[in-house]
């Protein structure tokens, strides 16, 4: 969890660092820059909240695997896509992370540098949050829906089990 916090933080702190920078690498109006910056908060705070209550309230470890796992996957895509972006599209994506690169060329770094950091501060925090998002849909499915999946048995036998034995106890 402070992991996922101190990510979040040092990705807010690089895509919102000044404000003209921001202005000069989107042409939007400084107003947006607050709009953003306020949304962009907003958006982390809520993950880390749900974060937290699948980690502490709930103590379930699904929750970290699925976590870590959008993790992983979020630093090899960036790692992957990097030279992708660069070499063929130019740097540029079509999506709202352009701005993220332009603002890294404007600080000086080279395409493949800047297209490269632009996808170590993304992609992770995106693949985690859609892993999670993920996790906390496939755990809300009702029981009766989950037994129509092949294997599906097999993920309910424990929780049958675990019902069983105090029934048997008493």
């Amino acid at each position: 969890m402070i992991l996922i916090g101190a990510m979040a933080l040092y990705t807010y702190s690089h895509a919102f660092a000044n404000q003209d920078t921001f202005v000069g690498a989107t042409f939007k109006s400084p107003s947006d820059f607050d709009q953003s910056r306020l949304f962009s908060l907003v958006v982390m705070a809520v993950f880390v909240a749900l974060v937290a209550w699948a980690l502490v309230l709930r103590r379930d470890v699904g929750a970290v695997f699925a976590i870590t796992a959008g993790l992983a996957t979020g630093i090899v895509a960036a790692v992957v896509s990097a030279p992708i972006y660069a070499f063929f599209y130019g740097g540029l994506s079509g999506s709202g992370t352009d701005a993220i690169v332009a603002a890294f060329r404007a600080g000086g770094d080279s395409l493949y540098q800047a297209t490269l950091k632009q996808g170590l501060l993304s992609d992770p925090i995106d693949k985690m949050i859609t892993t999670f998002v993920v996790f906390f849909l496939v755990g809300s499915l009702s029981r009766r829906f989950v037994a129509r999946f092949p294997n599906g048995e097999k993920v309910l036998a424990p929780e049958t089990e675990q019902a069983a034995e105090p029934a048997a106890q008493s």
